[in-house]
């Protein structure tokens, strides 16, 4: 079978299969083929690759070795990269070769800047990444611009080239010294999930309390990471999809002139996911607090509002009451709205099927779900999707 599309990518990244996913769901609707082929191992091969294939066009996913690919080895063929490094996006001579998806991190850091605004409190901080890193640095910038209201209560740990960190020992000290200084409360943006497991790992050797002292944003949302942690992680997603379907986009319309090499589009955050490490609001009682989180894990999958409330503990009278005067709102009404959230998630996903929806989200009845959500909304599901979803 001949392959229309090659797509580089590193097998070992996190984000990428999520890119690949956006080119997936482009190509299906042109009838594309695509070969995903691992970047890292395809080396010097790279000229007899695309001699072999003949492809329309290449898609280089996530961060690529300037020193691996030349703007020479591709002829006419179109090329995108999305979301690469300056090594590659700011040189001419690719500005002049190839089309370009990038990160809007000010867009990004925007929203989770505004998560951690939710608490009202006055001092805000930034932890950039443990290595010196062109993302790290746009979130840094952004950061500083979104906090610039707060004066001296805007605070950044950052790479230092005068004093680099010997090795992840000297890092982890070096940020606990940092951490125990801020003042407290604060809110605190970690430029990716990564930094944020080390922010979780010195405050609890410092026993500094999460969300209470410390509420903690991390970017990328890395659910394998962020919900495995404890506290579990809050985290800002980036619309990683979107980027794959962007490049995809955009070398269709490098292959039928309607784009020139050089242009430029943007993708900026998906949503923000709230877990424990930043609460919204502050949990007076561990109980309710764990039932809160048992409810944005176990909504979806059947979880009874009998379940929680034994969870809880006590009476169920008084296990709902505590609950109610906590979070504002029944057991079964917090229930539902996360299940509703999640409805309104998978919406915004094209490739998903409507009718899958109703059971992925722990509606028993299609129907039910369908007359809710026009109610809600006052769209059905298939207008809240064209309306919302590009």
């Amino acid at each position: 079978m001949n392959h229309d599309v090659i797509c580089f990518f590193r097998s070992s990244g996190r984000h990428e299969p999520r890119r690949v996913e956006g080119v997936y769901s482009f190509a299906r609707e042109r009838g594309w083929h695509v070969l995903v082929i691992d970047e890292v191992r395809c080396g010097r091969s790279m000229r007899k690759l695309l001699d072999f294939w003949k492809p329309l066009g290449c898609i280089f996913e996530g961060v690529v070795d300037a020193d691996a690919v030349r703007p020479g080895m591709f002829g006419s063929l179109p090329v995108v990269f999305c979301d690469v490094s300056p090594s590659i996006h700011g040189k001419k001579a690719w500005e002049r070769r190839a089309a370009f998806v990038k990160h809007d991190s000010a867009a990004t850091t925007r929203l989770a800047v505004s998560e951690l605004r939710t608490h009202g409190w006055r001092d805000l901080a930034y932890v950039g990444s443990i290595t010196p890193t062109y993302w790290s640095d746009e979130r840094s910038v952004s950061f500083r611009n979104e906090t610039a209201d707060l004066g001296s209560g805007s605070h950044m740990f950052l790479f230092d080239p005068a004093r680099p960190f010997r090795d992840a020992v000297d890092f982890q000290m070096r940020l606990r010294r940092w951490i125990e200084a801020l003042p407290k409360p604060c809110g605190v943006l970690a430029a990716n999930d990564f930094m944020g497991e080390q922010v979780l790992v010195a405050c609890r050797n410092l026993d500094i309390g999460i969300p209470d002292q410390i509420a903690l944003v991390g970017i990328d949302n890395e659910e394998m990471r962020c919900e495995h942690l404890n506290p579990t992680l809050a985290s800002v997603e980036p619309d990683f999809r979107k980027a794959g379907r962007l490049a995809a986009e955009l070398l269709a319309a490098l292959a039928e002139g309607r784009a020139k090499p050089g242009t430029y589009r943007m993708f900026g955050p998906a949503r923000a996911v709230r877990r424990q490490s930043m609460a919204v609001t502050q949990m007076p009682s561990r109980a309710v607090s764990e039932a809160m989180e048992t409810i944005r894990l176990n909504a979806c999958g059947g979880l009874k509002a009998s379940a929680v409330l034994a969870a809880i503990g006590g009476s169920r009278s008084s296990a709902e009451r505590l609950f109610r005067r906590v979070t504002g709102c029944s057991v079964l009404e917090k229930i539902n709205e996360r299940r509703f959230e999640e409805v309104l998630h998978l919406l915004s996903k094209p490739d998903v099927k409507i009718d899958s929806i109703p059971a992925a989200c722990g509606y028993r009845s299609s129907s039910f779900l369908r007359r809710h959500f026009k109610e809600r909304t006052g769209l059905s599901m298939q207008e809240w999707r064209a309306a919302h979803v590009g």
